[in-house]
């Protein structure tokens, strides 16, 4: 009896391993398997808010949604993300519209295909011996690179009150806020924008905030600030894939604005659930600046 079971079971056995092959190929016919997503490499000059969609699009797979399998990295400086551009390692970046328009005057191919802000979002920070901008006479300020928003807002903001760079006041090259930061407290320099965390973390050190983003909107200083840049080749042969990936972006600034935690971009990563109140109060002004086109401070 045992041997028939099993001489039965191998049966039905070869039977089912004969026309599975045949099965196989009558079902591949009507099945269409998913594309696989494509891939984006994009670099972000500033951990501010407004870099944050890009990182929390990316988080909450939003970018997957729309096929894009997106990659980000972080570059402290508009003017280097610019020659990450120009060199095909990334193909695009949410950068200064300052260094895409100093690239595109020196000849680089590229441009600026979408608008972020249209304002210098970050206050002047100084030290507390600086009462007032003229006391930045013979000091020192630091900007990220030369031909950055940063330095670009502070040539422009000092000069509204009788300063010129290099012979009223020095300027360095720090790169990134939190090196800026580091500078500031710690004397080396006397001067700088700072945004974000880095803002909040100066007013804790008892750093002067000396000129304010509505300050510096009075007085004229307006430029188009962050944007997303790619360069013209791949304007040319991607942009359906540039369509997408602003359509993703533009959901992750929907989830900035819907969302009830707060979120920090910081080196490629998303802190949700901030603890901080101040934090949480500084991404509140900085987003109400924005809708009403004003001070973040």
């Amino acid at each position: 009896m045992v041997g028939k079971l099993r001489c039965r079971r191998n049966y039905w056995i070869s039977v089912f391993l004969v026309f599975l092959p045949l099965l196989l190929l009558t079902l591949g016919d009507g099945v269409q398997l998913l594309p696989a997503a494509e891939r984006f490499m994009v670099a972000n000059s500033a951990l501010n808010i407004f870099g944050t969609p890009v990182w929390l699009a990316k988080e909450k797979a939003i970018f997957l949604k729309y096929g894009l399998d997106v990659e980000t990295i972080y570059i402290p400086s508009g003017t280097q993300a610019m020659q990450a551009l120009l060199s095909g390692d990334v193909k695009a970046a949410v950068a200064a519209g300052t260094a895409a328009v100093n690239s595109r005057l020196q000849g680089a191919p590229i441009k600026i295909i979408a608008g972020v802000a249209n304002y210098y979002t970050n206050s002047f920070f100084s030290t507390p011996d600086i009462k007032e901008p003229r006391d930045l006479r013979g000091k020192k300020v630091a900007v990220t690179r030369f031909g950055s928003s940063s330095h670009f807002a502070t040539v422009i903001l000092l000069k509204k009150f009788g300063l010129e760079e290099g012979k009223d006041y020095t300027i360095l090259q720090l790169g990134s806020t939190q090196n800026r930061l580091i500078a500031l407290t710690k004397g080396m320099i006397q001067g700088t924008t700072l945004s974000g965390v880095e803002a909040v973390m100066a007013g804790k050190a008892r750093m002067n905030v000396l000129i304010t983003v509505s300050d510096m909107r009075r007085r004229g200083i307006a430029f188009q600030h962050n944007g997303l840049v790619v360069t013209d080749l791949v304007l040319q042969k991607s942009k359906p894939l540039l369509k997408v990936f602003l359509k993703a972006y533009l959901e992750g600034v929907r989830e900035v604005y819907r969302g009830q935690r707060c979120y920090h971009a910081s080196a490629g990563q998303i802190h949700a659930g901030c603890r901080s109140r101040s934090s949480l109060g500084d991404l509140r002004r900085r987003l109400r600046g924005h809708r009403q086109r004003g001070s973040a401070y």
